[in-house]
């Protein structure tokens, strides 16, 4: 059985992918800031790791939990941050946050388990 792990897994597009992966037979390990609602519902991963993609020492973490599952063929990075503000009120800080995020984070996880997906046929390159 192909192991996925979906970024953002509690979000819309998140709970979408993880319910069309889970009917496609992969067992899910989504990864998000909170813990996804408790249920039977096909959007729910079979297992969850928190992880706040804003602190690289969580990324870090997370990969090396991520690095004993043996059969992890999928990555979906679906989890994104936008400032909801004007862009001359965005701060440095605001800046940073969104590009680690949306681009720092995305890349260590993809570096992090390409190597095994390729090792085992999944992935792309």
């Amino acid at each position: 059985m192909r192991v996925s792990v979906v970024t953002g897994c509690t979000g819309g597009m998140g709970r979408a992918i993880t319910a069309e992966l889970k009917t496609a037979g992969d067992r899910v390990i989504g990864l998000d800031r909170a813990a996804a609602a408790a249920s039977e519902d096909e959007a729910v991963p079979d297992e969850f790791i928190a992880c706040d993609l804003s602190d690289m020492e969580d990324v870090r973490r997370t990969l090396r939990v991520l690095s004993q599952e043996s059969a992890i063929g999928c990555l979906v990075n679906c989890a994104g941050l936008y400032e909801r503000k004007a862009v001359f009120e965005l701060t440095l800080e605001d800046f940073d946050r969104v590009l680690t995020v949306n681009l720092r984070a995305p890349f260590l996880l993809s570096q992090g388990l390409a190597r095994g997906m390729a090792e085992r046929g999944g992935g792309s390159s």
